[in-house]
């Protein structure tokens, strides 16, 4: 009987070994196709558009542009200097320069080829004015289309 009981100490101690390799975590043998995924990271939020400037109701105009108009004080003589100081050669003798332009206001800015032209309400008097202003790259005056109203 002695013979047995190193034999029966060898098989505990190696059924116990065995034992213990079974409660270690097995590697997966699923496909990745019943895996448990993982949500998507969750995306950034994209950053906060740029705050507009508060509405004065009146598109922005060029530095040049809001001068001329700064200079058309409701008198004829006024409105032919603005001319003469802003106007391109071919727009000094417009006829614009014989009225008395006053009170104006840029409504619209767009830029057509190479010129940037404002629509200007004023009025000359008691009449209303809707005029195109067309500037060149020089900073000059190269249009003028008057409507009277």
């Amino acid at each position: 009987m002695r013979s047995y009981v190193p034999l029966l100490a060898l098989c505990a101690l190696s059924s116990m070994a065995c034992s213990k390799e079974e409660e270690k975590p097995k590697p997966s043998t699923t496909t990745a196709s019943s895996a448990p995924v993982a949500p998507p990271p969750t995306p950034e939020p994209p950053p906060p558009a740029p705050t507009p400037a508060p509405a004065t109701g009146e598109p922005e105009a060029s530095p040049e542009m809001k001068e001329f108009l700064g200079a058309l004080d409701g008198t004829p003589a006024g409105t032919k200097k603005a001319l003469t100081k802003y106007g391109g050669k071919t727009v000094q003798a417009n006829p614009l320069g014989t009225l008395g332009l006053k009170d104006a206001k840029v409504t619209k800015s767009e830029k057509l080829g190479t010129l940037q032209c404002y629509n200007v309400e004023s009025t000359a008097g008691t009449t209303k004015h809707d005029t195109r202003f067309c500037w060149d790259s020089a900073g000059k005056i190269a249009q003028i289309t008057d409507k009277k109203e």
